[in-house]
């Protein structure tokens, strides 16, 4: 090596990597969609892979494509309104495939399905390994992820009706079929699986092709959730200017006539009461004073409490379990109080913080974990060493 070369400078210019979640389809992150997108043309062949916006850029608009197409979805959380959440259920039910990957489902969502509901509660364990129940599919080894190492899998559905097509190392169903009319919903707790760190491994690449197996060869309306609301947002500003019914809420009540003839009613109603109440006596309004914001003054006087106290020790395990909180949330790295240093050099690939400061961050927690009290000095080295890592992370 060339007495030149500096190791603390080459750590210093590695490139943070961001492990946020985004299930994009032009990002080549972690946990982006990039390679899947590209790999869809080989899953279904001479058809097309078409953004669902360019083919139905208003949500009413899906309900009627189900014969033509398929429709993928892959995300942290499946967030709609209720139009869009009608307009899905109505294309499956008259003959659509849907194809749904994600950790938790809206309540409109999940009002329409029926009761499905997945665990909120993470599970934790050293690699998410899976397994298909069909025959057909079933390998001698299950399919291994050591980079997944929390998911949620599926606690409640309908025996009868739905279909479990893949489980987890504990036999846990974590992809399953619902059949909705004409058409069926196949829902995935493990949006991570459909992400570019997801395919990493070669042989997982067999997991998606088997997973989207199931849906017939047509084209797939791929669906981007970030879009969604902005797109909304266009559609409805155009609406306004175009026709002549204005409000968006007001067309949706004119196609349901009980619906509109509730509103009129209710109109009528109001507009009665203001004229036969018009003169009436007015009322003293009192004067209310504009509240004051104690937030700040309430931070303050528990932080003196816990100072006055003397109380250190039990603020810093409070600062520490905020930490591990935030590497569980921030990095997917599942941390618990018993630590070790494989733990710390995840930490370290992932922040592309120096491994000594890391090394010497989690050095200060373990010895203050066995002192009955700590300093103030100490209280405040600590405090300042938690700080400027959680700043280095994002």
């Amino acid at each position: 090596m060339p007495f030149w070369y500096n190791v603390q400078q080459t750590q210093k210019r590695a490139k943070k990597i961001d492990w946020t979640p985004t299930f994009k389809k032009t990002e080549a992150k972690p946990y982006a969609s990039m390679a899947l997108f590209s790999l869809m043309e080989d899953l279904f062949p001479e058809k097309n892979i078409i953004p669902r916006t360019k083919v139905a850029n208003k949500d009413s608009l899906l309900q009627g494509l189900g014969k033509k197409y398929n429709l993928f979805f892959a995300h942290k959380h499946m967030d709609g309104d209720v139009e869009y959440a009608s307009a899905l259920y109505f294309f499956v039910s008259g003959g659509g495939e849907a194809f749904i990957a994600t950790t938790q489902f809206d309540y409109k969502f999940s009002d329409l399905l029926g009761e499905i509901s997945i665990d909120f509660n993470a599970y934790t364990t050293n690699e998410l390994t899976v397994q298909f129940t069909n025959p057909k599919l079933k390998t001698s080894s299950p399919y291994r992820y050591p980079n997944i190492q929390s998911y949620h899998y599926f606690t409640k559905y309908n025996e009868e009706e739905c279909t479990v097509l893949a489980t987890d190392g504990e036999n846990r169903p974590i992809l399953i079929k619902v059949p909705i009319g004409n058409g069926h919903f196949y829902l995935c707790s493990v949006p991570l699986i459909f992400t570019n760190f997801g395919m990493i491994d070669k042989k997982n690449h067999e997991v998606i092709a088997k997973s989207l197996s199931y849906l017939p060869i047509r084209d797939v309306l791929w669906e981007d959730l970030p879009s969604w609301r902005p797109l909304r947002r266009e559609n409805q500003n155009q609406n306004q200017k175009d026709s002549p019914e204005g409000i968006k809420e007001l067309a949706f009540l004119k196609k349901h006539p009980s619906l509109w003839w509730a509103f009129l009613v209710a109109c009528a109603s109001v507009l009665a009461f203001i004229i036969f109440r018009a003169k009436r006596e007015q009322r003293a309004i009192p004067v209310i004073e504009k509240p004051t914001n104690t937030s700040v003054e309430f931070a303050q006087t528990i932080g003196r409490l816990y100072f006055n106290h003397q109380d250190h020790k039990n603020l810093i395990e409070k600062k520490i379990l905020y930490l591990f909180d935030f590497i569980r949330n921030h990095l997917q790295i599942p941390i618990q109080e018993n630590f070790d240093n494989s733990v710390l050099d995840k930490i370290v690939q992932k922040t592309a913080i120096p491994q000594d400061e890391v090394y010497s961050l989690f050095e200060n927690i373990q010895s203050i974990k066995y002192k009955s009290q700590i300093s103030t000095q100490e209280l405040a080295l600590l405090n300042t060493k938690i700080n400027e890592f959680r700043k280095k992370c994002t």
